[in-house]
């Protein structure tokens, strides 16, 4: 199975599946979090939000990929729907991950395990673990006085991260502000005043 990755979240699964030698492009984002990926000399594609525009002094994103021969390109939010259809426009299987909650993670950990025939149960069970031991860490603090923390999935419009990151700032002994994914404003969250600001 050869793979194209469009977001680092998809690199490092498979490398913490041990089959990073699945991959046959990636992002350069992707390389940023895996030194060692630039020393494979793979194609560097643009990500999923803007695979579909014009790759700066290189050749187009939709030539160096087809060059790569993948049998499956995966993407994950955020993309743009117009980068993924001009994906499947050009005959290549996309497989599109949203993850909302921590769960959701998990599946698609499996879903990315199953494409490349490795087993997920220990990568899986090694994260439950750490969050578990975090979450025990911190359980003793009253929820009050628990750091008020504002994550920020986008900037323009300014939207609250998933549900996932909220159960990760709990976990980590913090009070996730606001609804996750929720479209939020400059104004509310400098009335909420929070302790820590985390921007994705």
């Amino acid at each position: 199975m050869r793979i194209a990755s469009l977001q680092p979240s998809v690199s490092l699964t498979l490398a913490a599946l041990g089959r990073l030698d699945a991959l046959c492009a990636v992002t350069k984002y992707c390389v940023e979090v895996l030194p060692d990926l630039a020393t494979r000399h793979l194609p560097v594609l643009s990500d999923s939000w803007s695979f579909d525009r014009a790759s700066p002094g290189g050749a187009g994103n939709l030539e160096t990929l087809l060059a790569a021969r993948p049998d499956l390109v995966i993407a994950s939010v955020p993309y743009r729907m117009e980068s993924l259809a001009a994906i499947l426009k050009a005959g290549m299987p996309v497989l599109a991950l949203a993850p909302h909650c921590i769960a959701d993670v998990y599946s698609d950990i499996r879903l990315i395990a199953a494409q490349v025939d490795a087993d997920p149960e220990l990568v899986v069970a090694r994260m439950q673990q750490a969050i578990d031991d975090t979450r025990a860490h911190w359980a003793h603090i009253a929820h009050e006085s628990r750091p008020l923390v504002y994550c920020e999935e986008w900037g323009k419009p300014l939207i609250h991260s998933q549900a996932w990151v909220a159960e990760l700032v709990e976990a980590a002994g913090g009070r996730f502000l606001g609804t996750p994914g929720a479209h939020t404003t400059a104004e509310a969250i400098a009335a909420a005043d929070p302790d820590v600001l985390l921007f994705a």
